[in-house]
């Protein structure tokens, strides 16, 4: 036996069995995986990152860090951003208390246009951590976006409406013109 093990039985604590040995060593592989995307997302090879936090969340799927890293990883790609969601939506299930995971949740949302459900997660995050810069300045974009968004709308139904209106207008006066010619009569 090894002797921390021994000192433990001695203290009247028990020996860990091998689950609990077998889930601490994966544990530290999985951080081990995290570390090493982290590496390639700060040299910005994103794809590689992506490859590293997967592998660490197959070893790992109760770590929200490891979805967190993930998600902003896929947010930043671009293309991705349902994948970013996705993964975002898993930290804020995994804990629900954590401000970050409202972050990256706010971030996705936002970067699909959905600035409703956008602000809805930054204002949950900042009811966690009321400090965090990161949710405010979230929150500042989105409802700033959201009222652009808002503008849009509004003009493009504006100009709908005057669109649909000018060719009612022009179809009555085409009949008013058929109506005058035929009162005529042949010429």
């Amino acid at each position: 036996e090894n002797k921390a093990e021994t000192e433990k039985i001695n203290d009247g604590g028990t020996a860990p069995d091998e689950n609990e040995v077998e889930d601490e060593i994966w544990k530290i592989k999985a951080e081990d995986y995290k570390k090493k995307g982290n590496e390639q997302f700060k040299v910005n090879n994103l794809r590689e990152a992506i490859v590293w936090y997967s592998q660490a969340i197959e070893l790992d799927p109760e770590d929200k860090v490891y979805f967190s890293n993930r998600s902003a990883t896929y947010l930043k790609i671009g293309n991705s951003k349902s994948k970013a969601l996705k993964d975002a939506e898993m930290c804020v299930k995994l804990d629900p208390n954590w401000a970050k995971g409202y972050s990256r949740l706010g971030a996705a949302q936002h970067s699909l246009k959905r600035y409703d459900d956008a602000i809805d997660s930054f204002k949950a995050g900042l009811k966690l951590d009321p400090d965090n810069q990161i949710l405010k300045d979230g929150l500042k974009v989105s409802l700033a976006d959201q009222e652009v968004e808002r503008k849009i709308r509004w003009e493009t139904a504006r100009i709908e409406r005057e669109t649909e209106e000018a060719e009612r207008i022009a179809e009555e006066e085409a009949k008013m013109r058929r109506v005058q010619s035929e009162m005529k009569g042949p010429a």
